[in-house]
């Protein structure tokens, strides 16, 4: 999982171990990763009202939006409901739902009524952020009249947000849930045991599914590593193969051989941890799915984003850019800014791409003077922003890059946008040129 960015915050992937400690009186679920968030979500609920009426024992806010629609959520609303022991279930959880408008505008008062809350209820705070940790307070002076000013308004709000974070870390935990890694360390090539490769198994298994690892690979390669996709796909495979009914995947071998008809209709449904959800027997063995089973059952969904073509042209491979380029203009650029809408205006993927391209070329020179200056691949990776982890791969990629290359492709990006305003070729026949000269035939070996 990519590194959390607030200190001290966990990840989806410690979810086990969270589940199986005591249970806090508040959880933080942020993260840019939607799904995640859900997922997360989901399994604190069902973890901690097991046995209950969710319909009586969960109880969920959503928050505004915008600022015009803050007064539809006030904190006593949420924490006079998190602050009132259950009265028909043992239990009880309270979740604020895109909290983050609301956490942002409240979090002081949040911060204050969080030990007040008893060991009989959950508060779960769920959005994209709950707040940064500011640095020194900025002061200003005070308007007359007794307005308070900007600076002193922007203080508060940082020190409110401060609270909230110590808070939620002493009396609960954050969870922040980023998009897994697709692959492994120092390679570009999609891997069943990457991070997300161990999550999308895991989705299966609950639907009891056994993806073998081909099929893995050719979930994440359809879907693009948006595990929403991921997810729908996964359910198509359920009710193909899994489902009560004669069809199963050509590859499909059930763990024990010799079952009887009746016993291997009930083991198409369950596996491990699902057998109530998809409604078999406990215990049956999963149905095996091949990289075949996947082809033939789910759609190509995948969408690239402009950055995943940029960093594949980093590591000079001229193939894979070439694919991946073909689908930017076949299914759209993904926009994560956009609430999951593509670009699928061409000269607009262009444009964006020589964008993100311009500022690669500028990490590749602040790495290529690292190794220049002695610096080790890790190194020189952290000299250009590389996630934890990605150090070591963009650190190896950057010494694949002369200075002449890097001046030689800043020019060529420079052509490539005055073609794209004069030339009458399409934008995708000009960024098939771009990459043929970027991209050497042969890769050379890195160099430091």
């Amino acid at each position: 999982m990519p590194k959390p960015r607030i200190p001290g915050a966990l990840t989806p992937d410690r979810i086990g171990e969270i589940l199986a400690a005591p249970f806090k009186r508040v959880y933080a679920v942020v993260g840019p990763d939607v799904f995640l968030r859900e997922r997360v979500l989901a399994k604190l609920r069902d973890a901690f009202l097991k046995g209950e009426d969710t319909s009586i024992a969960f109880v969920s806010f959503r928050g505004p939006a915008s600022p015009s629609e803050s007064a539809a959520l006030t904190p006593a609303m949420v924490l006079d409901e998190a602050e009132t022991p259950p009265l028909f279930s043992r239990r009880k959880m309270v979740a604020v739902r895109r909290c983050d408008l609301f956490v942002r505008e409240n979090a002081a008062a949040i911060a204050r009524r969080i030990p007040r809350i008893p060991e009989t209820c959950v508060l779960v705070l769920e959005g994209g952020a709950i707040g940064r940790r500011g640095g020194g307070a900025r002061g200003g002076a005070g308007k007359s009249g007794g307005e308070e000013s900007d600076e002193n308004r922007e203080a508060g709000g940082r020190r409110g947000a401060s609270d909230l974070l110590d808070a939620v870390s002493k009396h609960g935990a954050i969870i922040e849930c980023a998009t897994p890694y697709a692959t492994l360390y120092g390679s570009p090539a999609v891997s069943a045991r990457s991070e997300m490769g161990r999550l999308v198994a895991e989705m299966g298994r609950e639907r009891g599914l056994k993806l073998g690892d081909d099929a893995v690979v050719a979930l994440i390669e359809l879907a693009g590593e948006r595990l929403a996709v991921i997810e729908n796909e996964i359910e198509k495979l359920r009710v193909r193969f899994a489902a009560p009914g004669p069809e199963l995947p050509p590859s499909a071998r059930l763990e024990s051989a010799g079952r009887s008809a009746a016993g291997t209709a009930a083991g198409r449904v369950s596996g491990t941890g699902a057998a109530a959800a998809s409604g078999g027997a406990p215990g049956a063995a999963p149905i095996r799915i091949s990289g075949r089973d996947v082809h033939e059952t789910c759609a190509d969904a995948r969408q690239l984003h402009v950055f995943a073509l940029a960093d594949l042209i980093a590591a000079r491979d001229r193939v894979r850019s070439l694919d991946a380029l073909a689908r930017l203009f076949e299914f759209g650029a993904a926009d994560p800014y956009s609430g999951g809408k593509a670009v699928r205006d061409d000269k607009t993927i262009a444009i964006l791409f020589l964008s993100a391209m311009f500022r690669t070329l500028g990490k590749i020179e602040a790495g290529r003077a690292r190794l220049d200056a002695g610096g080790s691949f890790a190194e020189a990776g952290r000299a250009m922003g590389a996630w934890a982890g990605r150090e070591e791969a963009a650190g190896r990629n950057a010494a694949l890059w002369e200075k002449e290359d890097i001046s030689a492709a800043c020019e060529t990006l420079l052509r490539a946008d005055l073609d794209l305003k004069l030339s009458r070729a399409s934008a995708q026949e000009i960024l098939e040129r771009l990459i043929f000269e970027i991209c050497p035939s042969r890769q050379a070996p890195a160099r430091r």
